[in-house]
Order: structure tokens, then C-alpha cells, then sequence
């Protein structure tokens, strides 16, 4: 059995098979009467063959820091969905936020046939960008920001950032404190900037006792989350709102601030960013930033995609614009 035998017993060209074998577009009916006729014969694609006459594996290395970041977890979601779609495995691997270590994936991708990467990138330090270059494989970065000559899609944390340092201002406050990891990640420095800036517009300074934050570094979220609730507690006063870098903080905070007896919004407000599902049903619903990791993903791997079907380097960006949350904690 062979392509063209398919095609003949479904009624379609030998063309309209192979787009079906690699994930290309065909009519729904095409499609039905071809994957009828491989039920029916038990035929399978010999991969290995298809990969020396495209040139392709088919095979994708997805690279993420961690996997206790919601965020990255709904978008490395959606990106094995969307990506086992077309026709492509995924080598999924955790860097840790360690830059070495990110290297030394990426160099291993690139000796397994990697057709494309995917790198969900927190900090965008130049030897990265050095050895995504060296014998270049089509790649796609998402992150809070770009390198100009790999195609990247850029979730804009500054914008998103700016508007709950607005809304705090807005609500009236005026003692606000952060709670952050180490600021040395391009995402951290991003974030912070974006707060520090509206707020130098309104000449209010974050006082080193509220900016929350732990000398250690690549730590868990939650690990994170622990130190910053026993910070907290240890305050001798409270600022009047608190802007989390991640929902998982602000839910840490609060649940500490309340089991102390200490009521959010009334005594304190909360903000988070990444729009966790939990925030809308907890006690009170938290008010959040979402950055839209469907879209991200989408559009990454639609630069990604071009790149390997056309087997030419693109160095296309695209920001996606957050979306403000507004609930009851701030």
C-alpha cells in the first residue's frame, strides 16, 4: 500500500493525501474519505520516510522556565494541542530559568533533528541569542520581550503592569508595595519598571521595606509565595495596596493577611497578574492582568510554521495587549 493507492481508493489526488499526512488543508470531505480508507486498511505513514523526503522530523523542542507558572502552563498547553495538530512531537524541556541550561538545550534540540523551536523566555541575555543563531533552526520566542533578529511574539507585561499601577492610583492609594522574585530577568526588570514609572509620575517612591522580594534566585513559585506571606506578616505597617507579580503571590498574600485577621480589600487591596481560574472564585475575586496565551501561541506558531515551510529565516514580532481584570481585591 502507498500513496497513490490511497488516493485512488478515497477518490482524491496524491497531493490532497500528503496534505493530509502533513497536516495541510484539505476539504472536510476530502479528509473524511482519506482517513476512512487508512481506518479501513490500517495503513500508517512511514514517518521516518517522510522526514528524509521533506527534510523534516517533524519533531519541535518546546523550552519553558518552569512548569508552576500558570501562565506558561496554559500556553505550553495550547502549544501541544495546536502543534500535535499539524503533525509535529514536542520535546518539552525546563530550563529553570538558568541561562547555561537553556543553552545547553537548545544545543541538544538542534543534534536531534529539531525542526523548529519554542522558547517561552523570561530573560533575553545576548549568549541566548548567539546560540539560537549558530546554525540556525526555525525559532519563535514568547516573552516579555524580543531579540531584533529572531522572530519573537512579545506579551506586554510593561502595559499590563502600568494599568494596575494606575488603577492603584486611581482608587486612591498612595503606600504601595510589590512582592517580585529577584529583579535580575528581563521579565522582572520589565515589571517592575512599568509600576516604578507611573508612579515617578505622581512622585511616589516604593520604600525598600514594601518592595517585597528574596535573594534567592530560580526559585518555585510557591516556594516564592512563602517567603513573601512571612515578609508580610513581619511588617511593623502595611502598605495600602500590594501588586503581585504573579496571581500565585496575591493568593499567598491574601490567605496570609486573612488567617492574621487582616481584611482585603478593606484594610489592604491585592492585584496579580496572569488571570489564574481560581482568582474569580476566591474570597474576594482577585483583580488581575491576562496576557492572552491563547493568541500568543497562536501567533507564535504561525510564525514558527512559515519559517519551517518555507525553510527561510523570519524576523518578524508582533506585542499582544493585556487585558485589565477588574474584580474586588483592588
Amino acid at each position: 500500500m502507498n500513496i497513490n493507492e490511497i488516493a485512488k481508493m478515497a477518490g482524491v489526488s496524491r497531493t490532497t493525501v500528503s496534505r493530509v499526512f502533513h497536516g495541510g488543508y484539505v476539504s472536510e470531505d476530502a479528509k473524511k474519505r482519506i482517513e476512512k480508507v487508512l481506518e479501513e486498511t490500517g495503513y500508517v505513514p512511514n514517518a521516518r520516510a517522510q522526514a528524509l523526503r521533506m527534510k523534516h522530523n517533524h519533531l519541535l523542542g518546546v523550552l519553558v522556565p518552569g512548569f508552576d507558572s500558570d501562565q506558561v502552563r496554559h500556553m505550553l498547553e495550547k502549544t501541544l494541542e495546536n502543534t500535535e495538530q499539524k503533525g509535529y512531537q514536542s520535546i518539552v524541556m525546563c530550563y529553570g530559568g538558568l541561562t547555561e541550561h537553556l543553552i545547553s538545550q537548545i544545543r541538544m534540540l538542534k543534534s536531534r533533528g529539531a525542526d523548529g523551536l519554542v522558547l517561552f523566555l523570561t530573560t533575553f541575555d545576548r549568549t541566548i541569542n548567539e546560540e539560537l543563531n549558530n546554525r540556525y533552526v526555525p525559532s519563535v520566542t514568547i516573552g516579555p520581550s524580543s531579540f531584533e533578529d529572531i522572530a519573537g511574539i512579545v506579551h506586554d507585561d510593561a502595559a499590563g503592569f502600568g494599568m494596575l499601577a494606575e488603577l492603584a492610583l486611581q482608587a486612591g492609594y498612595r503606600k504601595i508595595g510589590t512582592l517580585f522574585p529577584p529583579g535580575f530577568e528581563t521579565m522582572t526588570i520589565i515589571r517592575k519598571g512599568a509600576i516604578a514609572d507611573v508612579l515617578k509620575k505622581n512622585d511616589i517612591v516604593i520604600p525598600e521595606k514594601w518592595d517585597i522580594s528574596s535573594e534567592w534566585e530560580g526559585l518555585a513559585h510557591w516556594t516564592y509565595s512563602d517567603i513573601f506571606a512571612e515578609k508580610i506578616l513581619a511588617l511593623d505597617q502595611l502598605p495600602e495596596v500590594f501588586i503581585a507579580g504573579s496571581d500565585r503571590f496575591a493568593f499567598r498574600a491574601i490567605d496570609a493577611m486573612q488567617n492574621k485577621g487582616i481584611r482585603v480589600p478593606e484594610d489592604i487591596a491585592v492585584a496579580g497578574f496572569g488571570n489564574t481560574e481560581i482568582g474569580q472564585f476566591m474570597t474576594p475575586q482577585l483583580t488581575t492582568i491576562d496576557s492572552n496565551p491563547a493568541l500568543l501561541v497562536e501567533k507564535a506558531l504561525s510564525l514558527l510554521f512559515r519559517q519551517i515551510e518555507k525553510d527561510e529565516k523570519l524576523c518578524e514580532h508582533e506585542i499582544v495587549a493585556p487585558l485589565l481584570i477588574r474584580r474586588k481585591s483592588l
